[in-house]
């Protein structure tokens, strides 16, 4: 990942490269869309490794949740410029995702 890049995602498999985002509201505006409607866990980490790259990295693991509140899926581990979780947290509730009123009615 290019020093200069200050958010981003890496999903679980490690043939793909990181999605990096202008912003933080556009990375939590994507973890939105990914999730869908299903709930999310977010856990910080402090020793995040890329790939070619000798630094650890302090970033926030998101799973998004089946309906018993368990881990279904790996969204990704989200590069916050070396912020944490509650970071994260702020930006997606700015960012919550707006459903159509045909969606809200299968949910």
């Amino acid at each position: 990942m290019s020093h200069d890049v200050r958010f981003a995602i890496l999903t679980a498999n490690p043939a793909d490269k990181p999605k990096a985002f202008p912003d933080l509201e556009a990375l939590a505006r994507h973890i939105q869309r990914e999730r869908g409607l299903q709930a999310l866990e977010l856990v910080e980490v402090e020793d995040l490794e890329i790939d070619g790259d000798t630094q650890n990295r302090r970033a926030v693991t998101v799973f998004a949740l089946d309906a018993g509140n368990d881990r279904d899926r790996l969204i990704g581990h989200a590069y916050l410029d070396g912020q944490g979780m509650a970071v994260l947290q702020a930006a997606l509730r700015r960012n919550r995702l707006v459903m159509a009123d045909d969606m809200k009615d299968a949910a």
